[in-house]
Parts: structure tokens; sequence; C-alpha cells
């Protein structure tokens, strides 16, 4: 696909997801309104992830008419997805349901595009900081908060014992165990997949590591900004994510600048091989 057409996909996906942000916003401030969420599979939802949803594919659709579309609350219902067409849309129109019922920032919009099995542009928009993510595959990863953007970059300081680790908690188990031995000790609090990856991108945090099952629209946008940024997302045996469509759930998630991925690797398989 030619750069000019990625641009304008670009532009459309990171003006979608700033739009769908400030209605997200609107609904949390009238707390009122929503009054309808559920546990589910040990996630929350809501009508408000199905209307985010609606509204990001209608728009998209409306572009890409013959484009595949794989969506959270879409898949979830129907659990079927063909990406024969080899061009599809990966949407997750609120990552981080219980940070936004809650009264906390992590929250975000997530959009990817794929073509030929390779992740090509994502966008990860943070309405409750204010800030958009995106990159472009082979063009680097950006971020804009407000209204000033800049490229971002999760490299440029080497491992020096002052590490941050993100996540939606304290580390336990075996993340904690891993951590104690690359003496990291700071904690960064972040609720969405995405925009913890994208901490790691921008250099906020240096590691995100999780022992879960996840899907597939939790992390493409932030693997494709974070790897942009130059560091690296894999599961924990070492093995990128499969963006083809043929798989959904992954389980085990690692995310780094790529001074501390090899380091972190090499303390997961000491970790399996003596406990």
């Amino acid at each position: 696909m030619k750069n000019s057409q990625l641009k304008k996909r670009l532009e459309l996906a990171i003006a979608i997801s700033e739009s769908i942000g400030q209605a997200l916003l609107k609904f949390r401030e009238s707390k009122g309104l929503i009054k309808t969420k559920f546990e589910k599979g040990g996630q929350l939802k809501s009508p408000i992830d199905v209307a985010a949803e609606s509204w990001i594919r209608a728009l998209l659709e409306s572009n890409y008419p013959s484009e595949s579309f794989l969506s959270e609350e879409s898949y979830e219902k129907e659990r079927k997805f063909d990406a024969s067409s080899g061009r599809f849309w990966i949407i997750d129109a609120l990552d981080g349901t219980r940070s936004f019922h809650e009264g906390y920032n992590g929250f975000c919009v997530q959009i990817a595009f794929i073509e030929n099995k390779k992740l090509k542009l994502a966008v990860v928009h943070a309405p409750a900081l204010r800030t958009t993510y995106w990159a472009v595959a082979g063009k680097g990863a950006f971020m804009k908060k407000g209204k000033q953007g800049k490229r971002i970059f999760c490299n440029k300081n080497r491992f020096d014992g002052k590490l941050i680790y993100t996540d939606s908690h304290l580390a336990k188990g075996i993340v904690k165990e891993i951590l104690n031995k690359l003496n990291i000790t700071k904690f960064l609090e972040m609720g969405s997949f995405g925009i913890k990856i994208c901490k790691v991108a921008e250099g906020k945090a240096n590691i995100f590591l999780k022992p879960v099952e996840f899907k597939i629209w939790d992390t493409a946008p932030g693997d494709l900004i974070l790897r942009e940024a130059g560091g690296k997302l894999t599961l924990w045996s070492g093995e990128e994510i499969d963006y083809s469509g043929g798989k959904i759930y992954f389980k085990n998630l690692l995310a780094t600048n790529s001074f501390l991925h090899k380091q972190v690797l090499s303390q997961i398989k000491y970790f399996h091989k003596n406990n």
C-alpha cells in the first residue's frame, strides 16, 4: 500500500479515536446516565463498550466497505472472524473499562490496521490523559499531548538499576520474583494494556510483564507503536504475536525496551527451570 494511502487511513483513525474519546469523557462526567454494567469472564462490561465500538466501525466501514473488521464486542458475541481478504482493522473501542467506570485515567481507544499479516498503522488515544500515540510501519512512533506532537523512543537510556515497571497493580508471584532479580522497584500504575505498552514506548516505563491471557486487540496497536519506538513486545517464549487473524487469544505478555528484553526472557526461563 502506498504511503499516501496509509497516511489517509492514519488521519481517519486518529480523528475517529479522538472523537469517540471526547464522547467517552462526556458520558463519564454524567455518572447517572451509565447504570448498566456487569462482570463477564473477569472483565467489566457496559453498554458504553458496545456503543463506542459501533461508532468506530460505522465510520471505518463507510470508508473501507470491502475490508474486514475484528473488534472485541462483535467477536465475543459471534466468535468468528474471516481474515482471508488480507486486509483488516482491529478495534478495541474502550480498553480499560474498569478504569473508565471507576474514575481512573487509564482507559483508551485503540485502532490498528493489518495488511498481509503485518501491522501497518496503529493509534492509541487516552482521552483522560489528553494523549494520542500513533505509528506507521517503518516511519517511527509519535505522540501528542494536547496539540504538541513529537517522535518517541524507548531506548535513550540503558539499564541503570532505576527502571520502572507498569501494571494495574503491584507485582506478585513470578513477576515480583523477576523484578526483584532485576532490581526494579519503581511502579507506574496504569489500567489498560494499550496505555501500559505506550508508556514503555514513550520511555515513562521500561517493562510491562503479565502472566495472563490476552486478545489480539489488547496488544496490536501498542505493539506497532512500541516496535517503532525501538522496543519489543513478545510472549514469554520470545515469540512475536501472530497478527494474521487466525489466532485471537494468547498468554503471557512481555513489553520492554530492547536493552532489557533478553535479560527478562532469561529470568523467565531460569524461573521456570527452577520452580
